[in-house]
């Protein structure tokens, strides 16, 4: 846990997953994830460069006072009862606001915290437009120190450890991160209504977390919590026993998930996570393949002309954009469904132009390349 410490003055916070999930999908997977080291959070890489050029509309920037950071995450009660026991001097800032959204109460259930409502129907409504750009849904969590950083970040949910703005791989990352994405959320869900289980909530109250649970599982919500105030009797029956004493109740929870190993957490998670595990590694394999395939031809690419004769190029259904030479963009068509060894060889005597494997990859892994059926199989 040390190692996830920044020294004050220098957040330079890893693309890498929280500490509690780290070993279990190490273990999951067999071995590391590589490091999205395209995706800054320190100097965000989605902010406007100080001159405003660099090729793409200003609409993209985000907000240097809010980055990524304009979603509100759920805290399931684990990972709330971590937070809570963290005593570490350097995280006091970053306990402080989850405190207060305790002590808020509003949407605060055994099974976590959720966005207060209308941070929740904003966010529904025009968070796709706003995004990285609106401060009425920057996180509570975003604290305004060495340009802006995450409070929670050793604790941060499924949503936030694997959400980035770029990827190393393009494509093939982002499939790699939404499965991951998917399988720990589902986990997080599952893991939260076993300590649910653990601790004993009264059966009353335990009907009332499921008639008020969504998806995310916390809370669907009521006039009042509109208002961003709470019906103290329905609180009451919602917490049972439990009830004034909700800080004991998330901090045994974190107890309870800390100790579990990974075969521990799919046997708690069910036949959803498993299959989503499986998957996982499916795409793992993908990401830190370096094979080439054996025929390539041109995908559905569009491309700008940019300065220097280069070319700005991405595939159709892929934001993000690489920046190619003009003669490597000219020799591409070349690419038309023969051995890629062949094409290469074309390309040499043609173009004059020695095209490197690691660059073929690249161009394969954001589909300006991709693979082409093998005429033998085709027949």
């Amino acid at each position: 846990m040390k190692g996830d410490r920044p020294a004050a003055g220098d957040w330079r916070p890893p693309s890498t997953l929280p500490p509690l999930y780290r070993p279990w999908v190490d273990q999951l997977l067999g071995g590391s994830i590589p490091a999205e080291t395209n995706a800054t959070c320190h100097d965000c890489a989605m902010c406007a460069p100080p001159d405003g050029r660099d090729g793409r509309g200003p609409a993209v920037f985000f907000r240097r006072e809010t980055k990524c950071c304009t979603y509100v995450p759920t805290l399931h009660n684990f990972q709330i009862g971590l937070i809570l026991s963290d005593d570490d001097a350097s995280f006091a800032a970053g306990r402080a606001t989850v405190e207060a959204r305790l002590d808020g109460r509003v949407a605060v259930t055994p099974g976590g915290i959720a966005p207060l409502p209308v941070q929740a129907q904003l966010y529904r409504l025009g968070g796709a437009h706003a995004f990285g750009r609106n401060s009425t849904l920057r996180c509570p969590h975003y604290l305004e120190v060495d340009g802006g950083r995450c409070g929670i970040w050793r604790y941060r949910n499924a949503i936030c450890a694997t959400w980035f703005c770029k990827h190393v791989r393009g494509p093939v990352g982002a499939r790699f991160w939404q499965v991951l994405e998917r399988l720990l959320t589902t986990v997080e869900l599952q893991l939260a209504r076993w300590c649910i289980g653990k601790l004993e909530l009264d059966q009353d109250a335990v009907a009332r977390v499921f008639a008020s649970d969504n998806r995310e599982g916390t809370a669907v919500f009521d006039g009042t919590q509109l208002d961003g105030t709470i019906d103290d009797a329905s609180y009451r029956a919602i917490w049972g026993r439990w009830c004034g004493r909700e800080r004991e109740f998330f901090r045994q929870a974190g107890d309870l998930v800390r100790a579990l190993t990974w075969p521990d957490v799919l046997a708690a998670a069910g036949a959803e996570a498993r299959l989503l595990a499986d998957l996982a590694v499916h795409r793992y394999e993908a990401l830190t393949s370096d094979r080439i395939p054996d025929r390539l031809t041109v995908g559905r690419v569009t491309a700008t002309p940019a300065q220097g004769g280069r070319v700005h190029a991405h595939a159709h259904g892929v934001a993000e954009m690489l920046d190619l030479p003009g003669e490597l963009w000219a020799a591409l068509p070349t690419f038309d469904g023969r051995p890629t060894d062949a094409v290469l060889r074309a390309i040499s005597a043609h173009h004059r132009i020695d095209v490197q494997p690691s660059l073929i990859r690249k161009l394969v892994d954001f589909e300006l390349l991709v693979p082409a059926a093998d005429p033998e199989v085709a027949r």
